[in-house]
C-alpha cells in the first residue's frame, strides 16, 4: 500500500539521500555526476516542501518544491522521482496534484520546472503543464525542457 505524506518532520535527509541515489541511473546525465547528493540535500531539506510516498518501509517516490517566493508568486519543482517498480500507477501524477494544492494555498500562482527526460516532459503536459522553452543541454543530443503552469 502506497502512502502519501507532506510532513518532512518525520524523514531524515539520509532517507532522501538513499532514494536519490537508488534511482540516480534514471536521471540523463545522472545526477549524482552533476551534484553532491548530500550537500544538496542539506541545501533544500529546511526551506523547500518535500512530498513523499512510501510502501511499507521506503521512500517510493518524492518531489521537492519551493514555494516560498511571494514576490514573484512563482514556484518551482526542483525534483521529481519515481522508483522504476511503481512508475505508470499515477503516483507522480498524485505527488503533483499534492503540491499544486500546497502551492495555491500559499498563494503561489504558477509553478515552473525543467527536465531533460521527453516521457516525463510529456506528463507534466497531460498535468497542465506548458512548454516554455527547449534547448540542448551542454552541446549534447539531450534535451532539456522548461515547462510552466498557472496554478
Amino acid at each position: 500500500m502506497v502512502t502519501f505524506f507532506t510532513d518532512k518532520q518525520a524523514l531524515r535527509p539520509a532517507e532522501l539521500v538513499s532514494f536519490i541515489y537508488s534511482i540516480d541511473d534514471d536521471f540523463t546525465p545522472r545526477l549524482s555526476a552533476r551534484i553532491c547528493v548530500e550537500n544538496w540535500v542539506s541545501k533544500f531539506f529546511p526551506i523547500a516542501d518535500i512530498i513523499y510516498a512510501k510502501d511499507e518501509e521506503a521512500i517510493i517516490a518524492m518531489i521537492v518544491v519551493y514555494a516560498n517566493d511571494m514576490i514573484s508568486r512563482k514556484g518551482y519543482i526542483t525534483f521529481i522521482g519515481t522508483s522504476s517498480k511503481y512508475r505508470s500507477l499515477g503516483i507522480g501524477t498524485e505527488l503533483l496534484n499534492i503540491s499544486f494544492d500546497i502551492m495555491k494555498k500559499r498563494g503561489i500562482s504558477s509553478v515552473e520546472l525543467h527536465t531533460n527526460n521527453e516521457k516525463a516532459a510529456k506528463l507534466y503536459m497531460r498535468c497542465g503543464f506548458k512548454l516554455i522553452d527547449h534547448s540542448f543541454l551542454d552541446g549534447s543530443r539531450v534535451i532539456r525542457y522548461h515547462l510552466e503552469r498557472v496554478l
